[in-house]
Parts: C-alpha cells; sequence; structure tokens
C-alpha cells in the first residue's frame, strides 16, 4: 500500500489528506448551527490541520513528523465521533448515535488489528473508510 505514497505518484497522497481535511472543515463550519458545538468545532478544526500537515511533510522523508499529524488527525476525529452524540441534541437519537459509535468503536479495531494482525497501511485506510462513511452520514444530515 505504500508504494502510492511513497512512490513517483506521492503527490496525490497530499490533495487526497488536503481534500479529507477540507471535508473535515467543512463539517466543522456546518456544525456552528447547533448549541454545545464548539468542542467538536474545535477537535475538526485541529484535525484539518493535521491532515493538512500529514499531506505536506511527506511520509518516507518526514516519516516521525508525518506519523505525530496523522495520530493528532485520528485522535481529534475519534474524539469528535464520540462527542457528537454526546453534545449535540439533534444528534442524540438513536440511530446518529449508533452510526457514530459503531463506526468510532470500528475505527479503534482497525487501528489495534493494524498492530498486531495486518499491514498498518491496509488498517490505517479501514480506518480512514469508518471515518469517510462517517462524514458521509452527518453531512447528510445537516
Amino acid at each position: 500500500m505504500s508504494e502510492l505514497a511513497l512512490g513517483e505518484y506521492g503527490l496525490l497522497m497530499f490533495y487526497a489528506f488536503l481534500s479529507f481535511a477540507i471535508a473535515l472543515f467543512v463539517l466543522q463550519k456546518s456544525l456552528s448551527i447547533y448549541k454545545n458545538s464548539q468542542p467538536i468545532r474545535i477537535l475538526l478544526i485541529i484535525s484539518s490541520i493535521a491532515l493538512t500537515g500529514a499531506g505536506l511533510f511527506k511520509l518516507g522523508i518526514y516519516t516521525n513528523l508525518h506519523i505525530l499529524f496523522i495520530f493528532i488527525a485520528f485522535f481529534s476525529i475519534a474524539l469528535s465521533m464520540y462527542l457528537m452524540p454526546r453534545l449535540i441534541e439533534s444528534f442524540q437519537k438513536f440511530f446518529p448515535a449508533v452510526v457514530s459509535w459503531g463506526l468510532l468503536c470500528c475505527l479503534a479495531v482497525f487501528m489495534v488489528l493494524g498492530q498486531f494482525f495486518i499491514p498498518i497501511g491496509i488498517s490505517q485506510r479501514l480506518a480512514t473508510g469508518c471515518i469517510l462513511l462517517w462524514l458521509l452520514y452527518f453531512s447528510q444530515m445537516q
């Protein structure tokens, strides 16, 4: 999986990270209409900045910095996934809470699997898929 990041088309990963960052920034902007959304919005802004940083500081050249930015982004997104149904009344219904927390659990499982059972690159992409599904679900609720 790292051929894309480390190979001659590595620039495409910058655009992938930037697109991901923009999607999170747009979600935080759309949450501004909800009461109690400020902590989630701050976390999503941090995630956007971290993902942009991960795109700028490439794996293989700035490996430690890249990994740090990915960790910050994933951790901030995971906290957002947990807090959204807790803090925003509109998302405290059964289904939005199950979607948010269920995808958060899947994200956590994939990251643990990547530490012990499957290649980390694959687990990160599966975890990212959970985040993208979360983004799609909550973007259609706006």
